[in-house]
């Protein structure tokens, strides 16, 4: 239960206490108060709450105990008469009666009033209590107001609202406190001897004068901004809003800039602004929250998260959270700010718990396979790929790829054939050092997340994108999520990382002492794990460029996967697609992917294939493809193999 002085205190909710004597017009203002506040206005209704006292039996014992069973009737019900004669005749006796009363009064009032502020949706509590000054206790008002007349107007109402003679009415008015004692303990006064259109005057005013702001505030308060949404606004439509909202001259600002002055108005304005993003841990303990939907590239919108939001949360780099941003608490605060982290990975933060670190999972052997071959392509890459070098759960591909290889088809239409056969697996694409016109050919051919750095943006852009989607990769993976990333490619990932690195010596080919350890670490993280969950990365190489630099970082790599697709050149200058080299592919442990039966048909034909010359394996395998329905079809009828 709290204190009086802390529901006084109570930020954003005025306490507006309407009190005067008898018939002097305290409803009618709580009406106008009530239709000029709308919603945002509540009234405690002390008259009504003493009926619920009474109806409630609450007050019996007390009254019984205070005046004798006389206050009571033979039904058990509060004799109002008997009271009433207290009131106007007995000044001791209306005391102990306002002593019993009020303070049970007041802490329902106060009770009301905390669950007003702690909803949120009520700017003004109103109370409208007769006997205010009378009562010994506070009711955490703001402002008192007292609606006055004089006491002739007061008894000709009586007489005509209630009946009351003259007598009568002057008996119950000796009973109350002076109307001008009222009026000088008063904060301000309703004088309600003219029409009705010169009270609501004065009530206007004084709504429009003390009230309104709190209930613009309010509705400000209630405004919920949602960032992300802002962010995907098109520039036209943002520096709309920009002129009309936010201060001169932001139109003319770049994007980030623009979207990061928006909110900083909505916050001055009393808005809640909030915002989903991943983690993104820098130097200097600087820790920010990235847009996925422009690759994490760092922006002014970027909101930064304290490191006590961090350790209290015990969040790591690469979560999704969803935070609410806090105004600037000076002119030096660059950034935006986080105030409160809402959600992590989905999840009410209440609820959530950090799972196992990626780094303490059991790695295991691939063996849940990932079937490349789907109808709706019918793609006879896929098909060779299933037959050759079967993909599993947790695989570390390697595409070995000379130039104009093919690499680029093949990854696509892998991306199209896992999404298709695999929807509910985390499937992203990693683009570095691409041309921006590929990049956009991808994002438009195949419906997966594309994050991509092109050959335009410094290198050390590709190692933050690299490090921030690999770290996103594992949260998902300790969450027990499938997560495969498509990578083109490892020896770019490599260049990026030995342009970044400062010092240290260099070795042969211009590679860093420390190039690689990144981009092993990289490629290193795919794994099937015991606990639930998988991380499979397909990532591309370059060789036959003429670079020494490039045959270095293949030959580092050349051990590390446990599936290698060998792109050959001679092929695809023959044209024959997929120029896949069958002799040079393969899966390690492939025999755990494949079923018992299944694996002795495969074999089988991998035998068949192995006793033809060159390119004629490769070109035999597509004729069967071409003319079968399926894989299923060529292990059952067995491989053609046509003869001259």
């Amino acid at each position: 239960m709290m204190r009086v002085g802390e529901y006084a205190r109570m930020r954003g909710v005025k306490v507006i206490v309407v009190t005067g004597g008898i018939a002097s017009g305290k409803s009618t203002v709580v009406e106008m108060l009530q239709e000029m506040g709308g919603a945002g206005v509540e009234l405690f209704d002390c008259d009504a709450a003493v009926a619920e006292l009474q109806q409630s039996g609450k007050l019996s014992r007390d009254l019984v105990t205070a005046f004798g069973a006389e206050a009571l009737c033979d039904n058990g019900s509060v004799n109002k008469d008997y009271l009433r004669g207290i009131v106007q005749n007995d000044p001791e006796g209306r005391d102990k009666l306002n002593n019993l009363i009020h303070p049970k009064l007041a802490q329902m009032c106060l009770d009301a009033q905390a669950e007003a502020r702690r909803r949120g949706d009520v700017h003004t509590f109103l109370v409208d209590i007769p006997l205010y000054f009378e009562s010994p206790v506070e009711f955490g008002a703001d402002i008192v107001c007292v609606v006055a007349v004089t006491p002739e107007t007061q008894i000709a109402r009586m007489a005509s609202r209630d009946g009351f003679d003259r007598p009568q009415a002057e008996a119950m008015l000796a009973a109350q406190m002076p109307t001008q004692e009222k009026i000088d303990r008063a904060g301000l006064v309703f004088w309600n001897e003219g029409s009705p259109g010169q009270l609501r005057s004065q009530v206007e005013l004084f709504y429009n004068t003390e009230l309104a702001a709190e209930a613009k505030a309010m509705h400000a308060r209630s405004v919920v901004i949602d960032l992300n949404e802002l962010r995907a606004l098109p520039l036209n439509e943002l520096q709309r809003i920009a002129t009309t909202t936010a201060r001169r001259g932001t139109d003319t600002l770049p994007r980030p800039q623009l979207v990061a002055e928006l909110a900083r108005t909505y916050l001055a304005e009393g808005s809640q602004v909030v915002l989903s993003g991943v983690l993104e841990f820098g130097k200097d303990n600087m820790v920010f929250l990235r847009d996925a939907a422009r690759s994490f590239r760092p922006g002014d919108d970027d909101p930064r998260l304290t490191q006590d939001l961090i350790r209290k949360h015990e969040l790591r780099p690469g979560n999704v959270v969803k935070v609410k941003l806090r105004p600037a608490q000076g002119k030096n605060e660059r950034n935006l700010t986080v105030g409160e982290v809402l959600e992590i990975e989905g999840t009410p933060v209440a609820e959530y718990t950090q799972p196992k670190p990626f780094d303490k999972l059991t790695p295991l052997i691939p063996t849940e396979r990932l079937i490349l071959e789907n109808p709706d392509i019918k793609s006879p890459a896929m098909r060779v790929l299933d037959l050759i070098t079967p993909l599993g759960m947790g695989q570390r591909a390697l595409v070995v790829a000379p130039p104009r290889g093919g690499k680029t088809v093949l990854l696509k239409t892998m991306a199209k054939s896992l999404r298709a056969n695999y929807p509910k697996a985390d499937l992203l694409v990693l683009l570095l050092d691409e041309r921006p016109e590929e990049v956009t050919d991808f994002e438009d051919t195949v419906d997966v997340p594309v994050y991509a750095s092109t050959f335009d943006e410094p290198s050390r852009r590709h190692a933050q994108l690299s490090d921030l989607l690999l770290e996103r990769a594992r949260r998902l993976v300790e969450q027990g999520h499938d997560v495969i990333i498509m990578l083109d490619s490892l020896t770019r990932l490599a260049r990026g990382y030995n342009a970044n690195q400062s010092g240290g010596r260099t070795m042969s080919g211009g590679l860093g002492s420390n190039a690689l350890e990144k981009p092993r670490k990289f490629f290193g993280a795919a794994r099937k794990v015991e606990e639930g969950g998988s991380l499979t990365i397909i990532a591309t190489c370059l060789i036959e460029t003429e670079s020494r630099m490039d045959e270095i970082i293949f030959e580092e790599f050349k051990g590390t996967g446990n599936m290698e697709i060998r792109l050959d050149r001679e092929l695809s200058e023959r044209r024959i697609y997929p120029a896949i080299s069958i002799p040079q592919s393969g899966t390690r442990n492939d025999d755990r992917l494949y079923h018992p039966d299944e694996l002795l048909r495969v074999l089988q034909v991998r035998r068949q294939l192995a006793t033809l010359p060159g390119w004629e394996g490769l070109q035999t395998l597509l004729k069967n493809i071409e003319h079968t329905q399926n894989n299923l079809e060529i292990l059952l009828k067995g491989l053609t193999i046509s003869t001259r």
